[in-house]
């Protein structure tokens, strides 16, 4: 138990230590780092790299859709796209208008978008993103405790709204904690949980398929005894 409290200090100081390097670089400067950083004067008609708003925070182990979907040219139209992920010393590489990356490790990933559209002009833009801890060990990520909750307190055999399914049930099919959910119907609770409702019919039939051998012995016993029974009534009858 002590281990466990060491190793939860350290992991919780560890976070905070990120969080806090993460801040004073991203206020580090006069301007706003995650602004589009231009490699030259823009002109009229030049394309502009647009990363789609992400999370300042997100929980290790999370995938994350990144996209460049809001980049745009005036007078022509983006043809590239190539994504910069830095963590640390590794940097890797994508060329889709839209990406998953899934941020496995803690600390800090810088994300730089480059895109050229089809007169070979370019424009850059950046942002960040601090990959932290599930800091509660509750199965939840943090930034979706957070977005829902407004803080950690909840965990995850919680049922929040009182609908029937829990904090951990709602994070898992995607639906709002906060929202009380209809209750599925009978048919929608068989389709879920078919595997178990095949398992179980499974059982019953192999069940009684055994049976069905004792269910047959035990017949033939009870016939027999009453033919006995009638022969020992019939003897009696042909003494008298």
């Amino acid at each position: 138990m002590n281990h466990h409290r060491m190793w939860a200090s350290s992991a919780t100081a560890s976070l905070l230590l990120v969080s806090l390097l993460a801040s004073v670089w991203l206020s580090a400067g006069s301007e706003d780092p995650r602004a589009a950083v231009p490699a030259r004067a823009m002109a009229a008609g030049d394309p502009v790299a647009v990363i789609t708003e992400l999370p300042d925070y997100v929980s290790n182990g999370t995938w994350v859709d990144i996209s460049g979907s809001e980049s745009y040219d005036t007078d022509g139209f983006i043809v590239n796209f190539t994504w910069e992920i830095t963590f640390g010393d590794t940097k890797t590489y994508f060329w889709g208008e839209s990406e998953r990356f899934k941020f496995r490790e803690l600390g800090l990933y810088k994300i730089n978008l480059t895109v050229k559209d089809n007169q070979g002009n370019t424009d850059d833009a950046f942002t960040a993103v601090v990959s932290i801890l599930d800091s509660d060990y509750d199965l939840m990520p943090d930034w979706w405790e957070m977005r829902s909750f407004e803080g950690l307190a909840q965990d995850g055999d919680g049922d929040f709204d009182l609908d029937g399914y829990s904090n951990l049930e709602e994070f898992a099919r995607g639906t709002d904690p906060t929202v009380k959910d209809p209750q599925p119907t009978f048919v929608e609770m068989l389709k879920e949980n078919w595997t178990y409702v095949a398992v179980v019919a499974g059982v019953i039939a192999a069940a009684v398929i055994a049976m069905i051998p004792i269910l047959r012995k035990r017949r033939r016993e009870r016939e027999k005894k009453k033919i006995e029974a009638a022969l020992e009534i019939e003897k009696a009858l042909e003494e008298k």
